[in-house]
């Protein structure tokens, strides 16, 4: 990404690939070494292999969001389609969906914060699970962050990744 090309201010990364990518050296894959801002959005961080998660699970940013958990969103199909008696184009359609759905909600989210930046305040927190608990509602001193277009006005970005949960509808 900016390996070749030094003084990038920002690399947003949209939930970047898992197949092939995941635990790779920085070398050939996003990290924080790539711009003076790696923000990241995880939408589709299942693993690959059985569920077939698209996106990585792997903190690569200054900046990693992971919205509803990173792995399920809201309005995407959680099981692959039955094959009833649904025409082929329809089965490949529903196919199509259950497999990328998740994968492309982070342009979906990063387009809509433009305009609703306040839908996407996100907090720092260990896991997903503790912060579906409500134990992570507290705002750092430098404030939350917003998820998206707005990331870069956060004031406590550091050299070291931090993550951070948010819910969406």
């Amino acid at each position: 990404a900016g390996k070749r090309q030094k003084g990038i201010a920002r690399i947003t990364g949209l939930d970047p690939a898992e197949p092939l990518f995941q635990n790779t050296p920085p070398e050939v894959r996003l990290d924080t070494s790539d711009a003076a801002l790696v923000d990241v959005i995880h939408t589709d961080a299942g693993p690959f292999l059985p569920d077939l998660g698209l996106g990585m699970s792997q903190v690569i940013g200054h900046l990693d969001f992971f919205p509803n958990g990173g792995v399920h969103m809201p309005g995407c199909p959680q099981n692959m389609p039955e094959m009833s008696n649904a025409s082929v184009d329809d089965l490949l359609s529903e196919v199509s969906d259950f497999i990328t759905c998740n994968h492309m909600s982070a342009p979906k989210y990063y387009t809509q914060s433009i305009t609703r930046p306040s839908t996407f305040v996100s907090f720092p927190c260990a896991n997903w699970e503790t912060y579906e608990s409500a134990r992570c509602m507290t705002c750092p001193s430098a404030g939350c962050p917003i998820m998206g277009h707005y990331a870069d006005t956060y004031t406590g970005i550091t050299s070291s990744s931090q993550v951070f949960y948010l819910s969406t509808q």
